[in-house]
């Protein structure tokens, strides 16, 4: 049993499609802007996109401690997504609707209830986006892809936690660079006189463009399983037109998807034993170690070993662990490159 038991560290990785391929958020991320700019009455455009991946707990406990936190689930199962927007987004939101002075735009903002309130046009926002991207490709969770949960305190928000490794998206959103040149929008029932004052110290002293960031975590499952559907739908972009199938080939095997089995031991016998079986058998296995396990695939020409591995455990569930290099016949040195 005390191979069984065998606790397994993970390294984790972040595979190359999923860095190759974050322009699938650009339609979210401008989402984002549009409804900033529009609840700012300032210009805010998309800056760049960073993913990392990690254990949740590792990445949850390097979020701000001060901000806003969504989750988002599929009916009632744990939270599989988390939208975190830093403090300094509320303050904007809040000192643009209640007029306060932008001085206290700053790190130190704390947001409120208060702020939950004024932010939902941008959480509106989100989720459209959201449900827009998921819907192309998974719709059966689309349909149930809700917010379940909104807190200022990260750690009130339960994610499931057996998702094994997960990523982290961040995204930038930074002010225009002609952000000060900003028009503000004035009612009808001002004076000339008093559109003229506001206009005058919109563009007085112009200030550094502020970047600001939200973040996104998600099992990193999740979000291959995303990219693979959206490849399938909309086919993979073509990098060299004089030889586009290289390209087109390479990404579409990347995607796909096959089954992996972990096998423990393979005995050959007859049809007629087989045919014999009945329940409580005991069928000898001679060759077995836990130490050292085959994994296989199932590809056109059959079953096809690509590994072998130790089991264990890894967060109360068996797994197992790869402890050699993957087999250079499944994967040759040009592909591992």
């Amino acid at each position: 049993m005390g191979l069984l038991r065998k606790k397994l560290d993970v390294k984790s990785g972040i595979p190359d499609h999923i860095i190759n391929n974050l322009k699938i958020w650009h339609p979210l991320h401008s989402a984002i802007c549009a409804a900033f700019s529009e609840l700012t009455q300032m210009a805010w455009e998309t800056g760049r996109v960073d993913v990392k991946s990690g254990e949740l707990k590792e990445l949850k406990s390097a979020l701000p401690e001060t901000g806003l936190g969504f989750s988002y689930s599929v009916s009632d199962h744990p939270a599989t997504l988390l939208a975190h927007y830093e403090s300094r987004f509320a303050a904007q939101v809040t000192t643009r609707s209640l007029e306060m002075q932008a001085k206290v735009i700053d790190e130190t903002y704390k947001p409120t209830k208060l702020d939950l309130i004024l932010f939902r046009p941008i959480v509106q926002g989100f989720d459209i986006a959201l449900g827009d991207l998921f819907s192309a490709t998974f719709a059966n969770i689309s349909e149930n892809l809700k917010q379940s949960e909104r807190s200022l305190n990260l750690q009130d928000i339960e994610l499931a936690d057996d998702k094994g490794v997960w990523n982290e998206v961040t995204f930038i959103v930074q002010q225009s660079e002609d952000h000060t040149k900003t028009k503000l929008d004035t009612k009808k029932t001002e004076t000339k006189k008093a559109n003229k004052k506001a206009v005058k110290k919109t563009v007085s002293k112009p200030s550094k463009p502020l970047s600001l960031t939200f973040k996104i975590l998600l099992p990193q499952t999740l979000l291959q399983n995303l990219l693979a559907s959206c490849m399938n739908e909309d086919g993979p972009s073509v990098i060299d037109p004089e030889n586009p199938w290289t390209d087109h080939m390479r990404q579409s095997l990347d995607t796909a998807v096959v089954p992996v089995r972990a096998v423990v031991e393979t005995c050959r016998m007859t049809v007629a034993d087989c045919t014999r079986f009945e329940i409580g058998q005991v069928i000898e296995l001679p060759g077995v170690s836990l130490q050292s396990i085959g994994l296989e695939t199932e590809m056109v020409e059959g079953s096809v070993n690509f590994g072998s591995a130790a089991l264990g455990i890894y967060k109360s569930h068996r797994a197992v662990k790869l402890i050699e290099n993957m087999n250079p016949e499944f994967c040759p040195e040009s592909c591992l490159n």
